[in-house]
């Protein structure tokens, strides 16, 4: 069991921290930037994988997708707020860069990798090649 003291005057102190408790020490000191993460979703279809990332308030030239060898990368960065005459009382909005990266598997057309980004989601399409099958090849009798 945990005594916790609680301060009522420090309503803000220590509450959503502790999704940075991992980064802590990582990358910059603010802690908007430390924690920017991207959510992402792979799904496998029989044509193909599908990866759909969430990068809302993010333009489409501050993404990269790249592919080298056989890593997909996506990347980018999201710009801090402009500052402005208010006075933020709490902040969520992560900003900074991000970069993931993910190991095609050799049934992947690394050529075919296509990007679409709209409403704040991009979706990156890896098409898989087609089965080779067995070739039958006739034997002749002499």
């Amino acid at each position: 069991m945990r005594l916790v003291v609680h301060d009522p005057m420090n309503w803000l102190a220590g509450f959503g921290h502790s999704c940075c408790a991992p980064m802590e020490g990582v990358g910059e000191s603010d802690t908007n930037q430390a924690c920017l993460h991207v959510r992402m979703d792979i799904v496998e279809t029989p044509e193909a994988f599908k990866i759909s990332a969430e990068l809302p308030g993010m333009e489409k030239d501050a993404i990269k997708v790249t592919v080298h060898d056989d890593t997909l990368t996506i990347s980018g960065e999201r710009n801090q707020a402009e500052a402005t005459d208010r006075n933020v009382v709490w902040g969520e909005r992560h900003w900074g860069s991000f970069s993931r990266s993910f190991r095609l598997p050799d049934t992947v057309d690394k050529s075919s990798v296509s990007a679409d980004f709209k409403n704040g989601v991009l979706e990156v399409t890896v098409t898989k090649k087609e089965e080779q099958k067995p070739q039958e090849i006739e034997v002749k009798i002499n």
